[in-house]
């Protein structure tokens, strides 16, 4: 259920489609899971990186090293109310390099409920011919 209220899409291996734009010093994020589109709006403010995903906006400090990019949820807004730190989810968020792609890894695990999402897989530029 939570993955519906949040429009995460169904379980299942399937190609994904990342796009996004860039407004001002936002970016609009669209990834295409098979059928199922999942949106988001990235921004930076104050060195920490805002997703807001529907009703919910997250917080990450950015933590870059040799392995790549890990992101760590700092705090967790519902409507704007902040979400206690005993109730945000378990959230695994990183980008790694490799062969000469963009590699990443979301895993989300909510407390009391279980495991929400899972996805990880490489990016690959879509050629125009």
């Amino acid at each position: 259920m939570m993955g519906w209220i949040l429009g995460l899409p169904r379980p299942g291996e399937v190609p994904i489609q990342l796009t996004f734009t860039r407004q001002g010093d936002r970016e609009y994020w669209s990834r295409r899971f098979g059928e199922d589109v999942f949106r988001s709006t990235q921004w930076l403010s104050h060195g920490k990186l805002y997703e807001k995903i529907n009703t919910v906006t997250l917080v990450f400090h950015v933590q870059a090293n040799v392995q790549g990019l890990q992101l760590h949820v700092e705090s967790i807004r519902f409507l704007g109310i902040p979400i206690f730190k005993l109730l945000r989810p378990k959230i695994v968020a990183q980008e790694t390099e490799a062969q000469g792609r963009a590699c990443f890894l979301v895993d989300v695990t909510l407390p009391l409920i279980g495991h929400l999402v899972r996805y990880e897989g490489w990016l690959e530029p879509e050629i125009d011919n």
